[in-house]
């Protein structure tokens, strides 16, 4: 059975300025949970949310980047990444 390695979150944060979303932007689909103070931005023809825009705890503009969405995505140490549930966060 394959599956796309895209499902699998691995988040970057990233300051705002420092983000270019080269193509795609007519395709994407935003939606708001809870709080309403993130966009999450889905693909409408996949459905996978590749990244959101929101604030950090201080105010700055910032990009959650899912990294598995990246054309040719370095390799991660998993022994470095922080589990968290979306329910205790």
């Amino acid at each position: 059975m394959l599956s796309c390695r895209r499902l699998g979150w691995i988040l970057q944060a990233v300051p705002a300025d420092e983000f270019a979303l080269l193509s795609g932007e007519d395709k994407l689909v935003p939606y708001h949970f809870n709080t309403d103070r993130i966009d999450h931005l889905f693909c409408s023809h996949c459905g996978i949310e590749s990244f959101a825009r929101g604030e950090d705890g201080d105010g700055k503009a910032m990009v959650m980047i899912n990294v598995n969405c990246l054309d040719d995505a370095p390799a991660v140490d998993r022994n470095t990444i922080k589990h968290w549930d979306g329910a205790n966060f």
